[in-house]
């Protein structure tokens, strides 16, 4: 995965999210031509951030959609900062929440243990 390209596209999304609140507050809630111009912007990138989110946390995907007349871009800038968070966190997530086991080199085990084994390892785990 290209995690850059997904973080820009995320932070791309974001700002169009945050500066929609921001012209929705300071209208007074009254519809305007430049939160149209941004609804038009976010609806263009709406596609590119359900796939990345998708890819992130699938259950984030159902929070991102357009401005609602309730909350305006709430849900869909809360879901695209957990992304972006996820972006952030996922290396060490497989750093330090790794189980204290020792790591084996498996073609090193004893020619007869590694006879019986390499069969089972090839197959991966079971399901």
């Amino acid at each position: 995965m290209n995690r850059e390209w997904m973080r820009a596209r995320l932070e791309s999304f974001k700002a169009l999210c945050e500066a929609y609140d921001l012209q929705e507050r300071q209208s007074n809630y009254a519809s305007t031509d430049t939160q149209q111009e941004l609804t038009d912007q976010m609806a263009s990138q709406l596609p590119t951030v359900r796939q990345i989110l998708s890819r992130l946390d699938p259950a984030l995907v159902k929070e991102v959609g357009m401005p609602s007349s309730v909350d305006g871009a709430y849900r869909p800038l809360l879901a695209v900062q957990q992304g972006l968070g996820i972006l952030r966190d996922r290396d060490e997530w497989a750093a330090n929440l790794a189980p204290d086991a020792p790591s084996l080199i498996a073609d090193q085990f004893h020619p007869q243990v590694w006879a019986a084994a390499s069969p089972l390892w090839d197959t991966g785990p079971p399901r």
